[in-house]
Order: C-alpha cells, then structure tokens, then sequence
C-alpha cells in the first residue's frame, strides 16, 4: 500500500472518529432540574414530575430528539447543578440581571405577570419602597424556593424576618390569620390559591414589585460549556413548540 493511500485511509480514520464522537457527545442525555413551584412543576400522584412548565419542557425535548432525565430538586441545588454541570438544563428560571452571566439562556418557557409582595388589604400601616423595607415585617416563604434563596441574598434572616412555610398555600393561610405580615407570590397565581381558600383577590393587596413585567419570562438555562450544539437544537425545538397552540394549557388543571 503506498504512502498516499495509507495517509488517505488515516485521514479518512481521523474524520470519522471524529464525527462519531462529536455525535455521541450531542446525543448526550440531558439532564433536567426543577423546583417545587406548582402549578408549573411539581410531583404528581404517581410520583412523577409533573406541572405546565413541565409539560412543555418534555414537548421541546422530544421536538429536540433528546433523551433526558428530570429531577425535582430544592432551587439552590436546581441553580448549582445547572450552572456547574455541562448538559444539565434548569427550569424554571427568571432571566434577570445578577444571574445573567450565569448561564446560557432559551427564553420564553413560560410567561408570567411577574412577582409581588402582598399584604393584607386592611393593613394600611404597611409601607415598602424598597426590599430592605420588608425586613420590618415577618415574610412567609417555602424553604426549597427561589424566593427564599432570594431574600436570604439580600440580607432577610430566618430567625427575625422570614417565617417558613410548608406550602405556599399555607403561607397565606398565614397571611390571612394574621400570623405573617407578608407573602411573595406570582400575580397569575395568587388568585388561584386565594380560590382553593374560598377568598376573593381583593382581601389581599401588592404593596412592592418584586419582579416586574419586564423580567416576566420564566425561562430554560444551561451551564455555559454546555455545547451550542445542544444549545441550538433545544433552541430550535422551544422556537417550534411556543409557535404552537398546544402550549396553552388551563392552570385550573393544577
């Protein structure tokens, strides 16, 4: 065999290895975590994760053509894992500044109105204007939320401004038996809990914008060595999925 030919045949080796395994690194399982946060994610009756979000999530992955796992994890291992971790996907996830850098983004999953503190309507001695306001008054939250992990950033402690609660539901049933003075909830979602309470919106009033309507899309992230291929096949696959009227899904459902 003369030289040429075997420097061909080690070309043509060198290439197809190459491809082979460029192909298995994007073919990669994916591997997806999320929070506690119904109705969009959640565990459901037969132990599997479950919710809105959810929903779509598996909707883009088989559009994708990828094989995935999903974990329901508390929001700071969700958020570490997905930003340390190459092929791990987070959702979901506010696109906001301080977390930016963190991640690559795929933005919209979902849309919300955004997130408020609330307070209840006869309470005319609340006064909040800026975050460090709300350390005044008692905050209920769920340990495992985002929210938590939020506060605690900027200085909220659980001993003299945080109350946990096992639910957000139960945090307003706090709020109302005037246990708390303050409750964090998304503003599509408070009267849905009000509902399952029996109560009007109107028993309860936004007193500080936590997240506004400008950063009111939930969003997907992956770490940032997580290859643009998988990146743009994800991309690609949300694009063809939000262009479809199967998204809307009725929140009564959870």
């Amino acid at each position: 065999m003369s030289i040429v030919m075997q420097i061909k045949i080690a070309l043509f080796l060198l290439i197809y290895f190459t491809a082979i395994n460029a192909w298995s690194n994007s073919t990669k399982e994916i591997r997806i975590v999320t929070e506690h946060w119904p109705p969009y994610s959640y565990i459901n009756e037969n132990g599997e994760v479950d919710g809105m979000a959810t929903i779509l999530i598996k909707k883009i992955m088989k559009e994708a053509g990828l094989d995935y796992s999903i974990e329901l994890l508390s929001w700071k291992r969700a958020y570490k894992s997905a930003k340390e971790n190459k092929d791990t996907l987070l959702y979901t996830i506010y696109k906001l500044e301080n977390r930016e850098s963190d991640f690559q983004w795929l933005c919209p999953l979902i849309n919300t109105k955004g997130v408020k503190i609330y307070a209840l309507a006869s309470r005319n001695d609340v006064a909040i204007n800026n975050i460090d306001d709300a350390k005044k008054y008692s905050t209920g939250v769920i340990s495992t939320g985002w929210t938590h992990d939020y506060l605690k950033s900027e200085g909220f402690e659980t001993t003299s401004h945080l109350d946990i609660g096992s639910s957000e539901l139960t945090n307003i049933k706090k709020l109302l038996a005037g246990r708390i003075d303050l409750v964090v909830q998304e503003e599509d979602l408070i009267e849905l809990r009000l509902k399952k309470l029996n109560k009007t919106s109107n028993v309860l009033k936004p007193v500080f914008t936590l997240i506004s309507n400008q950063h009111k899309e939930g969003c997907m992230a992956m770490s940032l060595d997580t290859s643009k291929a998988t990146i743009n096949r994800i991309s690609a696959a949300l694009l063809k999925v939000n262009s479809s009227a199967n998204q809307l899904i009725n929140k009564e459902n959870y």
